[in-house]
């Protein structure tokens, strides 16, 4: 099921309403954020799951190959992000394992299926 996430930003900065941003949990969660505009957009992104808190978690990239490690109570708080120009992350949120490269490597036909159902 697709969601909005809540995106907020800093008096006086309005550079998050260049941002958009969106999840979706079935078996797997995602989180979407797209920068529309030509110019950096930095803002908060909060995710509508609070059964992330207490807990470290994975975010992967598989379009450009990244991932990050966030505490749960940020990404339901408000996890900082900042994208370039027409920027944009596709992250998939897994729990946290102590090998960063296994979390690039979990089921990448997985991937490729959510990708091409959209």
């Amino acid at each position: 099921q697709w969601q909005l996430a809540e995106l907020s930003g800093w008096p006086g900065d309005a550079r998050y309403d260049n941002l958009v941003a969106w999840c979706w949990q079935d078996d797997v969660r995602w989180l979407v954020v797209v920068n529309l505009s030509e110019s950096v957009a930095t803002g908060l992104v909060r995710v509508p799951w609070s059964d992330l808190r207490g807990r470290r978690w994975t975010l992967v990239d598989p379009t450009q190959q990244v991932s990050f490690v966030r505490d749960g109570d940020d990404l339901v708080n408000g996890m900082y992000v900042e994208l370039p120009a027409w920027g944009w992350h596709l992250f998939r949120i897994a729990p946290h394992t102590e090998d960063p490269s296994s979390a690039l490597q979990q089921n990448p036909r997985k991937i490729e299926t959510y990708l091409d159902e959209g």
